[in-house]
């Protein structure tokens, strides 16, 4: 799971290009999920260089329909070949009992810090035990493990604690609440398309400089207008023709002096900021039209 999304991810040959004789590079294989990829929304990649670049981590992916990069492992890189493949990710395993628990086996005589997730030998297969007081376990598993029954049992092992977590149970509940979000998006698209089919009215997805010039407008359309031709993310909704918008906001720039000036501004542009280099010092902003949109 990456940001919220569930993906399934088979065993692949990648390509790393070695160093040249007598160089050496970084290197790292990594997941890249690129969401305005529809066709290949994820992949497993491998980068070499004498300084490896930073990863992408929008983590309003969701939001952003952006990318995110998930590093799986680092590497050492040679002309002769990879050497000190190491696995950089946490990942998650069966409890001792063969449930749903995850992390490393607990050990004895050994020091963890808040946050570390394990198991025990006498904890039930479901639990993950995450340590919430810093510490050291005891030499022997203390017999608290075994009498677990629920999520937020506590165990003292040592001087450390640990708390019993179902993080399958957890994940269980993201997707039916994820399925349920679903059904409320499903839900809200079909009212919308009954709404817009007994008013008569139409969407039509426009640049905001395609709104502009256009040499007429439909007063039984709704026009959602972008700005970034990439994500094509609407950042306005207009109802038909905004004229305020098409032909821009007159502003006076009245001086101390009695000397006034007339300008058009666009949409969307500081009025302050396109005051004349004379109106700087001293202006006041006398007039100016008003006007409503729904800005996202």
């Amino acid at each position: 799971m990456i940001r919220g999304r569930f993906f399934e991810v088979y065993e692949t040959e990648i390509d790393v290009r070695l160093a040249d004789v007598g160089e050496t590079l970084d290197g790292r294989v990594y997941i890249h999920l690129d969401l305005s990829n529809a066709d290949e929304p994820i992949k497993i990649l491998a980068q070499a260089a004498a300084e490896l670049p930073p990863l992408d981590a929008d983590v309003n992916i969701n939001y952003n329909n952006s990318s995110y990069d998930l590093e799986l492992a680092i590497v050492t890189v040679s002309s002769a070949g990879l050497d000190g493949l190491t696995k950089v990710f946490p990942t998650l395993k069966a409890g001792s009992g063969g449930g749903g628990g995850g992390g490393e086996t607990l050990t004895r005589a050994t020091s963890y810090a808040v946050g570390d997730a394990v198991t025990a030998v006498g904890a039930p297969g479901w639990a993950t035990l995450v340590c919430t007081q810093a510490g050291t376990t005891a030499a022997s598993e203390p017999s608290g493990y075994s009498r677990i029954t629920k999520v937020g049992d506590k165990v003292l092992d040592g001087t450390a604690v640990f708390t019993a977590r179902n993080i399958i149970g957890e994940l269980d509940g993201v997707i039916s609440n994820v399925s349920s979000m679903g059904e409320s998006m499903t839900e809200l698209d079909t009212k919308v398309a009954e709404m817009m089919s007994s008013t008569g009215l139409v969407m039509k997805l426009v640049s905001l400089d395609e709104y502009r010039a256009m040499e007429s407008y439909s007063a039984t359309t709704i026009y959602l207008c972008y700005e970034d031709e990439t994500t094509k993310r609407v950042t306005r909704i207009f109802v038909g023709e905004d004229r305020v918008y098409a032909a821009g906001v007159k502003v006076t720039y009245q001086i101390d002096t009695g000397y006034s000036l007339e300008r058009t501004v666009p949409d969307r542009e500081d009025a302050i900021a396109a005051a004349p280099d004379a109106a700087l010092e001293g202006y006041t902003l006398k007039s100016r039209i008003n006007y409503t949109y729904v800005s996202l």
